[in-house]
């Protein structure tokens, strides 16, 4: 099954490999020059959650293929918010957390915009599609 790449945006295959005891997932592109076919492979991470990443982000990060961005990005701005807004009171800095406030309202408000726009577009799909 082909799936887009997390760290190059391409489509490719996920695939997995051994290397003594571990074994690590990767996606293998398939690129066409000319008459030949290239195989380029990008390093996904292990196949085992990633312990250590968890430690450093206190995010609920899994194995690529059970990956459920939307709750990792919700925790991620919910931490962000947390993280900021605590350095600003703790220089009883209000200006300060505000603009911590403003800035990922504006994230979030991109993040809508683009979801909007994609359902706009799936749906203009679909009524093409059933005319």
């Amino acid at each position: 099954m082909v799936e887009i790449c997390p760290r190059c945006g391409l489509p490719g295959y996920l695939k997995t490999a051994r290397r003594g005891n571990r074994a690590y997932f990767y996606i293998e592109h398939r690129l066409r020059l000319g008459e030949k076919i290239k195989y380029k492979k990008c390093y996904i991470g292990p196949t085992s959650q990633y312990k250590y990443v968890e430690k450093f982000h206190a995010l609920a990060l899994t194995n690529f293929p059970e990956q459920d961005y939307l709750v990792v990005a919700r925790e991620a701005i919910h931490r962000f918010v947390e993280k900021k807004t605590r350095e600003a009171s703790l220089q009883v800095d209000r200006e300060k957390e505000l603009a911590v406030l403003r800035e990922a309202e504006i994230h979030l408000t991109r993040l809508v915009e683009y979801i909007y726009a994609k359902i706009k577009e799936l749906r203009r799909e679909q009524e093409a599609m059933t005319k």
